[in-house]
């Protein structure tokens, strides 16, 4: 029987720090990696996005409503692209754990128990 494996979109969740840290794992993790040669969205762009994010997070320190208005507009962009790219990798990988793991992104659990 073969196995479909998906990835966890439990990313879209993270608080706002960790979300930064999770895109850099990301990067990190398919920079240079062969198995996925068309990603959807490139990953210096993801880089940049991520340094955008960062930016408008740090202006909330400050308080105001267009501060954090901006900080989650940024942090939406930023995870539609790590969406598109977790579908990506999920389409490529979807029957090869060994190729979904290396990509940074974590399986949903098949374990129905």
């Amino acid at each position: 029987m073969t196995v479909n494996y998906k990835v966890s979109y439990a990313f879209t969740q993270l608080p706002d720090t960790a979300i930064a840290d999770f895109t850099d794992t990301i990067i990190a993790a398919l920079t240079g990696n062969t198995s996925f040669p068309a990603l959807p969205v490139a990953l210096t762009l993801l880089g940049t996005q991520k340094t955008d994010y960062l930016a408008k997070l740090a202006a909330t320190a400050q308080g105001g409503t267009l501060a954090t208005a901006e900080k989650n507009a940024a942090r939406d962009v930023l995870v539609t692209s790590l969406r598109q790219t977790a579908a990506y990798v999920q389409s490529v990988a979807s029957q090869d754990l060994t190729l979904l793991l290396p990509s940074g992104f974590q399986p949903v659990s098949i374990n129905r128990a």
